[in-house]
């Protein structure tokens, strides 16, 4: 046996290509801020070029192309879907969905909406604004699914704003509820509720051009001189902060691909924050013949790295009977994370998951490692564990070992007769009444590890079935994402 894990976990050298997508193109809906009213050359000096050339020349992402749909005087009544301007973004954006770059949406409305007579549908009700606003997000959101929404808030303007329509401190003191609206809605109506690439863009605006009200054009009106429209260096600094928010949405949605020498492929997402303490490698299910990369892949990672953790995603190949694959693939994945910590956040301790199949893999590399391959921690869901085919996921068993494994090769993939004192801690979840994966695969491991002394977390929920990773339709959703994130702290 000794011999046919050697043989198995032979060390394999990392070769890590990592390929990012390049360049983006990037709608922008807004208003006369937007578009560049009160400047020389909108075309080249107003926020979104700006965001252009930031994004090229400070975050080298590559091309980035823009569609400059600013209006002056527009509110959010004129964007809702079916009128002429939300057809302009349509247009647009079909026309950048020609490209492989990824498509974002940055909005920044509310400025008109604040007024107190004047543009269409003032005076408008905060919700009425809110209402609109999710009205347009949502329709994008549904039209273009693998697109990105970022919605930034509305910066300050002068108590005084008076053109041909009205704000003053009415006004202005409105703006501010505005602003607090539109984050409200896309944390409470599409985060929350993980519905569509939905982001809050930036929030600092409002504070830094009230700091810095020489950014503005100084414009008469009729209570005197009043600061709306940003100057060129204006222009330029809101820019720089809506560059910055989707810079970091586009890094997220478009994480690094590093390409495996082995052939599998890892999908980085360092942490939002600046450092991690830990990183963890997601391993999707999919009964060893294909991978449910999407809700058992990117969307953990999604938030992972949302909350603290560096996360990689590991496209696995499948092993068709050849049962060396993807252990060698977990390998290589462990080799580039620790190799590669300082672009992760310098995480000090390295975790893997998985789900259902995927959580065989994990709980196989949690227990058959050498040397430099030993995990810190381990989190499984609903994991496929033993190999007994009173017990084991029949597809899964098949898939890994062939349809006639030896006796030799059902035990050592039997995970739960693996455990050794050795063996990294571990976080593990299951539903009761899971009729794919039998719950005694879970509770196995569990009693395993346990009379081994290894610091086990288990936790059964009475419904939910298989396979309901990230899915909003599991009752327990909340529950299991706050138990494992104070799991993660607890170490």
């Amino acid at each position: 046996m000794k011999q046919l894990i050697a043989t198995i976990f032979a060390a394999v050298a990392t070769v890590g290509v990592a390929q990012n997508r390049v360049g983006a193109n990037i709608v922008f809906i807004g208003n006369s801020i937007t578009f560049g009213a009160c400047l020389a050359q909108p075309e080249t000096d107003a926020p979104p070029a700006r965001v252009a050339e930031y994004l090229e020349r400070t975050k080298s992402i590559g091309n980035v192309e823009v569609a400059n749909l600013g209006v002056c005087g527009l509110t959010t009544v004129d964007w809702l879907p079916g009128g002429e301007f939300f057809q302009n973004a349509i247009a647009a954006a079909d026309k950048f969905q020609q490209s492989d770059k990824p498509l974002i949406f940055s909005i920044s409305l509310g400025t008109n909406d604040s007024a107190v007579e004047g543009p269409t549908g003032t005076p408008m009700s905060v919700d009425d604004f809110a209402q609109n606003l999710y009205t347009i997000i949502d329709a994008l959101a549904q039209r273009y699914p693998q697109a990105s929404i970022v919605v930034h808030r509305p910066i300050w303007y002068s108590p005084n704003t008076y053109n041909s329509a009205r704000y003053l401190a009415e006004g202005q003191a409105k703006l501010r509820k505005i602003g607090d609206a539109a984050e409200a809605v896309v944390n409470e109506r599409f985060r929350a509720k993980d519905r569509g690439r939905v982001y809050v863009g930036d929030v600092s605006g409002w504070d830094y051009f009230a700091e810095n009200q020489q950014l503005f054009v100084e414009e008469p009106g009729q209570a005197g001189i009043f600061r709306l429209h940003p100057n060129a260096d204006g222009a330029k600094e809101l820019g720089r902060l809506w560059a910055e928010a989707i810079y970091e949405v586009w890094r997220h949605e478009s994480p690094t691909t590093v390409e495996l020498k082995s052939g599998a492929k890892l999908l980085l997402y360092p942490p939002t924050s600046t450092a991690a303490d830990k990183a963890v490698i997601i391993c999707p299910g999919g009964g060893y013949e294909f991978l449910a990369s999407d809700h058992e892949g990117t969307r953990m990672a999604h938030f992972l790295s949302a909350n603290g953790t560096a996360a990689a995603v590991l496209l696995y190949q499948m092993p068709n009977g050849d049962c060396q694959i993807p252990q060698r693939d977990v390998r290589e994945a462990i080799d580039y994370m620790r190799e590669n910590a300082g672009q992760l956040g310098g995480f000090q301790q390295l975790g893997i998951m998985g789900s259902s199949a995927g959580g065989h893999l994990a709980s196989t590399a949690s227990t058959h490692f050498e040397g430099r391959h030993k995990l810190d921690f381990q989190i499984l869901l609903y994991p496929v564990i033993t190999m007994d085919a009173a017990l084991t996921h029949g597809g899964s068993r098949r898939n890994l070992l062939g349809p006639n494994p030896t006796d030799e090769q059902v035990n050592l993939y039997s995970n739960e007769l693996q455990v050794s004192e050795l063996t990294p801690r571990a976080f593990i979840f299951f539903s009761a009444n899971d009729d794919l994966v039998p719950s005694l695969n879970s509770l196995r491991y569990a009693e395993a590890l346990v009379r081994h002394g290894v610091p086990v977390s288990l936790h059964a929920y009475p419904t939910g079935g298989h396979g309901w990773g990230w899915s909003d339709g599991f009752f327990y959703k909340k529950q299991w994402t706050s138990e494992l994130l104070r799991w993660l702290e607890s170490f």
